[in-house]
């Protein structure tokens, strides 16, 4: 507790870090549902119930995970613009108590966000029901006109942040040298922090266009080159990224 109350950075980090853990376990359900689901097309008698309350119930966070894990970044990027940009303010400018309301405000954001629209799918549906992608479980139309846009406007602000930031980091680190260890800390955090955050966003824009394109595509060549091919890629992109990420943290 006292590690994660000494900074504001610190906090912003395991904010981060249980939102990709949110992310990656409650995918790993969902890859568990699609085993179960596949095996059940062989031949078996498995539960479809069963089947369909893994699926939306490994869907529901692993949606709210990938929107939080997009404001977790953001406020990450403020942070480290801060440190960085105007390093003499920085501590009484983000604090702990400023930190902790903005993480709360970024998950409670994100629930509301993606809670109204997953609750309209469940009324929509009338049921559970087996889910072929976890972003089937918010309305098309809320995927196409509303989400789509923001997470694109959201990943195109943090990473202009972000440039801003090592632009102006090793501009600065190269005419001044650290004076203290705890310079020397502060700008091996930023590295660090860009490095991942980086590969991060980088890995969100592929599962952000394939949930955008019909679902159609290249169905009839077989797996190669279809829809569900492109998406293996896209999750790759999303779940790689979050899981190493987690050791990078530690």
């Amino acid at each position: 507790a006292r590690t994660l109350t000494k900074s504001s950075i610190n906090l912003f980090i395991a904010s981060l870090c249980c939102s990709d853990f949110l992310l990656g376990f409650s995918a790993c359900f969902f890859q568990i549902q699609q085993l179960i689901h596949a095996y059940q097309n062989q031949g078996s008698d498995s539960d479809d119930h069963l089947v369909a309350i893994i699926s939306c119930v490994a869907s529901a966070p692993m949606v709210l995970g990938f929107f939080t894990s997009n404001a977790n970044v953001f406020l990450i990027g403020v942070d480290r613009a801060m440190a960085t940009l105007n390093p003499l303010s920085y501590k009484s400018r983000v604090t702990t108590r400023r930190a902790k309301v903005g993480v709360l405000m970024a998950w409670a954001s994100a629930f509301v966000f993606v809670g109204i629209p997953i609750s309209v799918s469940f009324v929509q549906m009338e049921g559970l029901v087996v889910l072929t992608y976890p972003y089937d479980l918010l309305p098309e139309q809320f995927i196409r006109y509303c989400s789509t846009p923001f997470l694109f406007l959201a990943i195109l602000i943090n990473a202009s942040l972000y440039i801003i930031i090592v632009v102006y980091f090793y501009k600065v680190t190269a005419k001044v040298q650290p004076s203290s260890n705890s310079d020397v800390r502060n700008n091996r955090m930023t590295r660090m922090i860009t490095s991942v955050v980086g590969a991060l966003l980088l890995g969100n824009i592929p599962i952000i266009v394939v949930a955008t394109i019909p679902a159609t595509i290249g169905n009839q060549l077989g797996y190669l080159m279809s829809y569900h091919m492109w998406y293996d890629f896209a999750f790759l992109g999303v779940i790689l990224p979050t899981f190493v990420n987690n050791f990078i943290y530690v």
